[in-house]
């Protein structure tokens, strides 16, 4: 018995040393970020700490992604557009990289739907796409005190770096409560487009916030004179003034939960005709 036991335990110590070999093998290659959610985040800030020879960059979440995907190359347009789950401050990191990398912006597209801008770092899958990927010394000292609230709320930040962690796709469970009242405008948005603001004013670039195509029951909720007042009352009227006269109001049968595009409403037409108007502001 004792000798079964013994043998047992050795099997567990041995898997142990095994599994955590590969896990630190994963971690030490970055072969992770290829393989856990978010790859498509940990992509587009691969891309922002390079060189580039491109003037104009694209920033937005996974909608804009279906037109300007961060996998392609494009001598016109740098798409860095990912995942609106590292709401407007992870978008802002990315446009800070991508100068402090010696590159020239002469022209900042935020193409997104109005997700990215609704985040404020209460959700619970911000652990996997925001914490993971930004909670880094380089990087701490671009957050805010209302960033750094939002992250103290869930218990188990610290550990967001420990490579167990980091290699797998586990995120607690917790939604943080929400304690602001909005509309449209996350305090963290505000934020940080106003830091988008200031960066385009201190190294003399383009600002303009575009709309993918949106679903009917969507842009009704954005014409709401709350949304309006929103925009208003933050004086960044100027960074939305084509966002929504120029919006592209579709059925919600072309949509997946009244965001993302089908493959089917995806034509070769419908990414012509954006792609024209993302290009008239270039």
């Amino acid at each position: 018995m004792k000798k079964l036991i013994l043998n047992v335990l050795m099997w567990l110590f041995g898997s142990f040393l095994l599994v955590s070999f590969y896990v630190f093998y994963l971690y030490k290659t970055e072969i992770y970020k290829d393989r856990v959610l978010g790859k498509e985040i940990y992509l587009s800030i691969r891309k922002s700490n390079e060189k580039s020879k491109s003037g104009n960059l694209l920033i937005g979440d996974s909608v804009g992604k279906q037109f300007y995907d961060n996998t392609h190359e494009d001598s016109l347009i740098n798409s860095l557009a990912c995942n609106h789950g590292i709401s407007m401050a992870g978008m802002y990191i990315l446009v800070q990289n991508y100068l402090e990398s010696g590159n020239e912006i002469d022209n900042l597209i935020i193409f997104t739907s109005p997700l990215l801008f609704e985040n404020n770092l209460e959700e619970y899958y911000n652990f996997n796409y925001f914490l993971k990927p930004f909670f880094k010394e380089k990087y701490k000292g671009h957050f805010t005190p209302t960033v750094w609230e939002k992250i103290k709320k869930n218990p188990f930040y610290r550990f967001s770096q420990l490579p167990w962690i980091k290699t797998i796709n586990w995120s607690p469970r917790i939604e943080i409560k929400k304690e602001e009242d909005y509309h449209f405008l996350s305090p963290i948005s505000v934020e940080y487009l106003k830091k988008i603001e200031a960066l385009s004013n201190k190294h003399n670039f383009n600002t303009k916030i575009i709309s993918p195509p949106i679903s009917e029951s969507k842009a009704k909720q954005l014409k709401s004179i709350e949304v309006k007042n929103e925009i208003n009352d933050h004086n960044l009227t100027s960074l939305f003034d084509v966002y929504f006269d120029e919006m592209i109001i579709m059925d919600n049968e072309n949509f997946i939960q009244e965001t993302h595009l089908t493959n089917i409403a995806l034509t070769k037409d419908l990414r012509q005709i954006v792609k024209d108007k993302v290009l008239k502001h270039l």
